[in-house]
């Protein structure tokens, strides 16, 4: 059945290339089992060119033999989401099993790492602090690897650590990994221009674990797009994602809560449009969009407040050096 609706969907050239990044970055952390389910969920699709398509089939031909225990099964697709209950029901099971083996594996070899090289912690450690010409992703790999480490001092320098940076998408990645490390208390920093206290307990891990009313609104635009844009769900699961992670613990994030199941059809309209415009450099209008969730002239002031919030946010986060 998958097949049949993947082979229907075309890929745009900025879908393709938010999908390659999303690849790169399973790679470099290692998620294999990730970036196999992605590469066949693209080569399912159309609208690639040949040479990149012999590029995605060598790749996943050559994690296939050398990471066959990671199995396509443990790792979500872009259309899984698409499943019925009775569907994703059968396959919970194996699902937990081999993700939480995969887990372990990934700790063990870290562990290893550690053992036999005692200055892997400070290396990663300074590269988040003192690094100011790792990127982005060196970064964020660092933080990866810090989750499986022991060390005394990791957590305190982690906290600290988060009152030096200002980018809201690699807050929110140290965040996690204090989670992760099961650290304890609240921590404080700034976000866009606010004081935010977050208690650490509190951070979502996975986007599932966000209240319900915010999971509600990307389930309407992906009910949506199953219909007008097939290929845009994924894509705007990914912004939905960033955008809520990018202001947890801020005002916006709990003017968003307040509003959230009332105004479902609002939030849910407005990331459809930014979805749809960072993906078609056509910028499509708003008003194309809004019959879709039934947004009527009433609607309209919250609906332009929804979507210059959203927009303002986005905008900034991209500002922001890492």
């Amino acid at each position: 059945m998958h097949e049949q609706k993947e082979s229907n969907v075309v890929l745009l050239p900025k879908t393709i290339e938010y999908y390659q990044f999303e690849l790169t970055k399973y790679l470099e952390t290692e998620k294999y089992s990730e970036a196999k389910a992605l590469l066949r969920f693209l080569l399912r699709c159309q609208g690639q060119d040949e040479q990149t398509r012999e590029e995605w089939s060598m790749l996943v031909l050559w994690l296939e033999q050398q990471f066959p225990g990671s199995s396509p099964s443990s790792a979500s697709t872009p259309t899984d989401d698409l499943q019925t209950d009775d569907e994703r029901d059968g396959d919970d099971d194996d699902d937990d099993g081999e993700l939480e083996s995969e887990a372990e594996l990934h700790e063990e070899l870290m562990k290893q790492k550690q053992a036999s090289n005692p200055e892997s912690v400070k290396r990663l450690l300074d590269r988040l602090e003192h690094g100011s010409d790792a990127s982005f992703e060196k970064k964020w790999l660092a933080l990866e690897q810090l989750v499986h480490l022991d060390h005394k001092d990791i957590n305190a320098r982690l906290k600290k650590q988060l009152q030096q940076y200002e980018h809201p998408i690699l807050q929110y990645k140290l965040l996690q990994t204090l989670k992760l490390r099961k650290a304890r208390g609240e921590v404080a920093f700034r976000r866009y221009g606010e004081e935010v206290q977050v208690r650490i307990s509190d951070v979502p891990v996975e986007l599932a674990d966000f209240p319900e009313s915010l999971i509600h609104i990307l389930e309407k635009v992906k009910e949506v797009c199953e219909i007008y844009h097939p290929s845009l769900a994924y894509f705007a699961e990914q912004i939905w994602k960033e955008y809520v992670t990018s202001i947890f613990g801020t005002s916006f994030y709990r003017d968003l809560l307040e509003e959230a199941s009332a105004k479902r059809n609002v939030w849910a309209c407005a990331l459809h449009v930014i979805a749809l415009q960072s993906m078609d450099e056509t910028q499509t209008a708003p008003e194309e969009i809004a019959p879709m969730y039934g947004i009527k002239e009433a609607d309209a002031e919250a609906w332009v407040r929804s979507y210059e919030w959203m927009k303002e946010c986005m905008r900034a986060m991209y500002r922001i050096q890492p």
